[in-house]
């Protein structure tokens, strides 16, 4: 979920007011023949630059303002909402963090950056600008559903229900409870609650991509085919470039024998995203079931490739290799597999014993 709610004009008015304020907060303390006045004097300046979309020269005017006074915070967090404006927001990330080098206190900065952390995918880092909020400023109810929520992203479901909770206790009232408690029960694998609350959810908010495409999912994993499909391809509708839901309605086609409309499914989440592991893995797995074993065998290598830590592509391929009777190699990829994993796969092991036994009986290695 995207939080930012400002468009670029709000941004400019926010900026100017805040630069203006700053800037008559900071002549308070110091008179006009202060060495570090011509520092505030291109701060206020940037404004104006703003104020006429000259963001160029706004961001010179701050260099220099930086340049004399680098330790003031207020100036990286102007820089940062002018490259907001702009739309490059990884700069803008770059410095608020900068900002909050010089000034360790500063909710307007951790809002922005939990924003942007939860936009660029790193919910970790957000959770904990969204904890400060919270702790500092707790009669903010609102930023409690944002940590719950990018607990969600972060895959902690158990502490995305306890701000949830904490939420509700204190009076707090959102229809975005039922869609963070849906996503939460989900990564437990709670796909009946799943269902309950983001099935409640949609029906008022059809156009929430991630609340269909996770109820979707959902219905699958549960066995609700039609109703999942249904949901997936609602999302499809709202945003067509996700490989997960060609995935998943993959896995629908080849459910209901359709195992041609599952393969094109395949090829385009993999055309979408040809680096994801994931989608390679699954992918490799289909190919197996209609017995591609080449085509599999290229999906695991790539997939390898990209992801070092695919301890199930291991499987497969050992699986893969076994058949062609490479057993040297096959035992390689199955004995890598089964120490990286932290489960009991009988599988894998019974191959290995297999492919041991056949290289002990063919070496005349027979044990004791």
């Amino acid at each position: 979920m995207k939080y930012r709610m400002a468009n670029n004009l709000f941004i400019l008015l926010s900026l100017s007011i805040f630069l203006i304020s700053g800037c008559q907060s900071q002549r308070k303390t110091k008179t006009s023949t202060s060495p570090d006045l011509p520092a505030y004097t291109y701060y206020m300046n940037s404004s104006k630059y703003v104020e006429v979309q000259d963001y160029q020269r706004g961001l010179a005017a701050l260099d220099t303002a930086i340049s004399l006074k680098p330790e003031v915070s207020t100036f990286y967090f102007a820089k940062g909402q002018i490259y907001e404006i702009m739309g490059e927001n990884e700069a803008a990330i770059a410095e608020y963090e900068n900002s909050l080098l010089y000034k360790s206190y500063f909710p307007d900065c951790w809002l922005k950056l939990a924003v942007l952390y939860m936009d660029y995918n790193q919910p970790e880092k957000a959770t904990q600008m969204l904890k400060n909020l919270t702790e500092y400023l707790p009669d903010s109810l609102s930023f409690e559903l944002m940590l719950a929520d990018a607990y969600v992203a972060d895959k902690k479901a158990m502490l995305a229900l306890e701000r949830v909770k904490y939420f509700e206790n204190q009076g707090g009232k959102s229809p975005e409870t039922t869609r963070i408690k849906g996503m939460a029960f989900f990564l437990q694998n709670d796909y009946q609650k799943t269902i309950e609350y983001l099935d409640r959810y949609v029906t008022h908010n059809s156009d929430n991509f991630r609340a269909q495409k996770i109820l979707g999912i959902a219905c699958l994993k549960s066995g609700r085919g039609e109703r999942g499909i249904s949901h997936l391809n609602k999302a499809l509708a709202l945003q067509s470039d996700d490989p997960e839901i060609f995935l998943y309605r993959a896995l629908y086609f080849s459910q209901m024998q359709k195992s041609d409309a599952a393969l094109e499914q395949y090829k385009l989440a993999i055309k979408l995203d040809p680096s994801n592991s994931k989608t390679l893995l699954e992918s490799a797995k289909f190919m197996l079931s209609i017995r591609d074993t080449i085509y599999a065998r290229e999906l695991l290598t790539e997939a390898i490739k990209y992801d070092v830590s695919c301890w199930e592509c291991y499987k497969y391929l050992g699986i893969i290799l076994a058949r062609n009777n490479e057993r040297q190699k096959a035992k390689a990829y199955l004995t890598e597999y089964i120490s990286n994993i932290y489960f009991k796969d009988e599988e894998a092991e019974k191959l290995l014993f297999k492919l041991n036994e056949m290289d002990n009986a063919s070496s005349g290695n027979y044990p004791q």
